[in-house]
């Protein structure tokens, strides 16, 4: 049967085979001609690489697909690639770790302006996946068409792991950066009750930035003890700002 598929039907035998983690048959299937890189409008033009990133330890699939793909950076209707598909919506660590191998460039955004790297925090939260793309120089300080980083989305996320904004700080994202609402990852993290606000502020987080409301991040906390928190922040900054200015004037006179 195989001899007598017209190069449409293996092409598509080939994108369900990558599915299913067939690899002797997505083996075969390449032997005899299969395109890898045909799109499917069907499947939201999507091609095999991007089908095979939905099956978990599907890397001996991968790896086949890898020695036959034109281009890994391949984008489906709605702009993923397939690092997008495997980090945010598969959540497919292994299969992440083998693709970022080929050199796929992590800076391509989708129709949403999202990266790889936020496919993943807005996916399954998975820290193993996130400090891969980071270690593969992701960009933490790229926002999407909302304006928001990746460091906004793990802020928005209320039981989020402390590890995740923890590892892109690390990585120097910026906790400044505001989004289209004028907010920062403290406003957004101080509004959805997220325990990341002590973090943030560690690394640097500005307490008196205000958004495009007019509120900085400690008039819209979800909890008392988040306003506290940010209320002594800017307490403590109004004394040390007026132990410098004291400082200063006795230096010059």
């Amino acid at each position: 049967m195989g001899n007598s598929m017209t190069p449409e039907q293996r092409d598509v035998a080939l994108s369900e085979a990558a599915e299913g983690g067939m690899v002797k048959k997505v083996d075969s299937l390449l032997k005899r001609g299969a395109n890898p890189n045909r799109k499917f409008s069907e499947r939201r033009s999507r091609t095999s690489l991007h089908t095979a990133a939905k099956t978990k330890n599907n890397v001996n699939v991968l790896t086949k697909l890898l020695q036959h793909i034109k281009d890994v950076d391949e984008t489906d209707e709605d702009g993923n690639t397939a690092l997008h598909l495997a980090a945010g919506y598969y959540n497919n660590i292994s299969f992440v770790e083998t693709l970022l191998n080929a050199g796929p460039n992590c800076k391509i955004q989708n129709k949403n302006g999202e990266t790889a790297l936020h496919s993943a925090i807005n996916g399954g939260n998975e820290w193993k996946i996130i400090e891969l793309l980071l270690r593969a120089e992701s960009d933490p300080n790229v926002a999407d068409f909302n304006g928001n980083t990746p460091l906004h989305l793990c802020a928005s996320k209320r039981g989020v792991d402390p590890m995740l904004p923890g590892m892109l700080l690390r990585f120097a994202a910026n906790p400044n950066l505001k989004n289209e609402d004028g907010q920062t990852a403290l406003h957004v993290a101080s509004k959805t009750g997220n325990k990341s606000v002590l973090l943030l502020l560690k690394f640097h987080a500005k307490v008196r930035i205000r958004d495009k409301d007019g509120k900085k991040a400690s008039e819209i906390a979800a909890t008392d003890d988040i306003r506290e928190i940010l209320l002594c922040e800017e307490r403590e900054l109004e004394e040390r700002t007026t132990r410098q200015s004291q400082s200063s004037l006795t230096r010059t006179s």
